[in-house]
């Protein structure tokens, strides 16, 4: 049988060739010994987000996720393929563990606003961007004090949308909530 040390220098070096779908078996197979492997679940993880199969990207990034639970990387990427899956609650659930975890990263506050928006949560979502407003003065002018509901209704497009404007530092903008789902 081969060792778990062997397995691995045999999917290194398959990847390193560009073979990725022997990297794939052989990680597969470490996982079948290892069901913690991280190398392993990191690489899985990465090619299921880069082929867009979120559902099983979703199953590496959770259990990397136990083993690594302040990892914000992961974090991002199991939020990022949740909201991807239409999954928004959960979305949301993790970029609050997220946030948890760094509370002064502007973005965080930015995905959540948006994320409650999505959901419906217009309230919820004026006090992330309020609270973004208090503790990053620079953030955003939808978290005015003055009026904040207003100042949000005021970035919404009719079909429930960001203006640009207010979301030119987001990563992951797009034109409609509803396009990015159905993929």
């Amino acid at each position: 049988m081969t060792s778990l040390a062997e397995l691995e220098d045999s999917a290194r070096a398959l990847s390193q060739r560009g073979d990725i779908q022997a990297a794939t078996r052989v990680c597969q197979d470490i996982l079948a010994i290892d069901q913690n492997h991280i190398p392993s679940l990191r690489f899985l993880a990465d090619l299921a987000i880069n082929a867009s199969d979120f559902r099983a990207a979703t199953g590496y990034l959770t259990t990397l996720l136990k083993n690594a639970p302040d990892n914000l990387q992961v974090l991002t990427q199991l939020g990022q393929a949740l909201y991807q899956q239409g999954k928004l609650e959960e979305a949301v659930a993790v970029y609050t563990d997220y946030w948890r975890i760094s509370p002064g990263s502007g973005m965080i506050y930015l995905t959540l606003g948006c994320l409650h928006i999505e959901c419906g949560n217009l309230d919820k979502a004026v006090q992330i961007f309020s609270l973004a407003k208090l503790r990053i003065p620079s953030y955003c002018h939808c978290g005015e004090t003055r009026r904040p509901t207003r100042a949000l209704r005021a970035c919404l497009k009719s079909d429930g949308t960001l203006f640009a404007a207010c979301i030119q530092t987001c990563t992951w903008r797009r034109s409609t909530p509803r396009e990015t789902r159905s993929r």
